[in-house]
């Protein structure tokens, strides 16, 4: 058969062909390192949100006909100190910086201080303000990102999407959660007050790039996001008498190890019990985005922080409004 390997930014892809199911991921990533020039230590591999480890084959993880196989390039910092000491002439991960579009931008021209990104400035068109904060969802993983707006532009022809943000592992615990946020009456008059120009429709805002960056990793850099990728910052937390079966909402979840800590997804609650006065059941779907399809039957560990939903309209907020939890 054959597979993709798609860079996490979708800006190459490739194809390798011949490739059995019975296939090891060392295999693969020599077949990768042939097409990317990236060496096997230096890759992170995913398929459907999930890390490709040694040791396993594509039939272990179900990669199919056709399929595509994302590629996260390590910086060398993130390599085991034993690899580097062991190929010491070995070249970098990556042989030089990410090519950077130059475009005209309403916002900062370079990275600004905390105090310049506490005001929101209406570029005059779009859904979202310079120096928002929203929510940017990574588009290979599904999962959702803390980030701020950095500029807004007018689209061309063609963009990369936003990379995912991972960082020394696969687990990620938001920081939003404002005290002052966390009550439903709160909750209802957020979705009262229009977010930035609420004369735009989702639709409309298609031919606009949002260039955003993440909170928690700025070594990203600025991203190119479309506006379908993004939403009003989660700043309400749900307690567990505000939870029904149904809903719609925010969880933490671990795909590799439900047991841990991994990143923020959308999901449907689909059991809902309380066991005892400390123990508490709480099962979703996840939703994985795109054509990924959906986790079912996954029990949600950290059930003291399920987020809202925020969607557009929603009250924008910056870093001006204060510490988050």
């Amino acid at each position: 058969m054959w597979i993709q390997v798609r860079t996490i930014d979708g800006s190459q892809t490739r194809t390798i062909e011949d490739v059995s199911r019975k296939a090891t991921i060392e295999e693969l990533r020599e077949r990768v390192w042939a097409l990317f020039d990236v060496r096997p230590e230096c890759q992170r591999l995913f398929y459907r949100g999930k890390q490709l480890e040694n040791g396993y084959t594509l039939f272990d993880y179900d990669v199919g006909l056709n399929d595509i196989v994302q590629l996260l390039v390590r910086p060398d910092s993130d390599l085991p100190s034993t690899s580097k000491q062991n190929d010491v002439s070995a070249k970098p991960c990556s042989n030089s910086p990410p090519k950077v579009k130059k475009t005209t931008r309403v916002g900062a021209s370079s990275q600004p201080s905390t105090s310049a990104r506490v005001c929101l400035i209406d570029p005059g068109f779009g859904l979202y303000k310079v120096n928002e904060l929203v929510d940017a969802r990574d588009v290979g993983l599904g999962a959702w990102f803390e980030a701020h707006i950095h500029s807004v532009t007018r689209a061309s022809a063609g963009h990369s999407r936003g990379k995912t943000p991972l960082k020394n592992g696969n687990s990620y615990k938001r920081t939003n959660g404002n005290v002052n946020h966390n009550s439903k009456e709160n909750t209802n008059k957020l979705d009262n007050v229009p977010s930035t120009s609420n004369s735009y429709s989702v639709a409309a805002d298609e031919d606009i790039i949002y260039h955003i960056e993440y909170d928690e990793y700025p070594e990203s850099g600025t991203l190119e996001m479309n506006v379908k990728d993004l939403r009003p910052r989660a700043r309400t937390i749900l307690k567990w008498n505000e939870l029904n079966v149904g809903d719609t909402l925010m969880v933490n979840f671990n795909e590799e190890n439900p047991g841990k800590r991994g990143f923020s997804y959308d999901a449907e609650i689909t059991t809902l019990k309380t066991i005892s006065r400390t123990k508490k059941e709480l099962r979703v779907k996840i939703f994985l985005g795109g054509s990924e399809g959906t986790l079912n039957d996954c029990r949600v560990i950290f059930v003291d922080e399920i987020f809202k939903v925020e969607k557009p309209g929603a009250h924008p907020i910056s870093f001006a409004d204060g510490k988050f939890l």
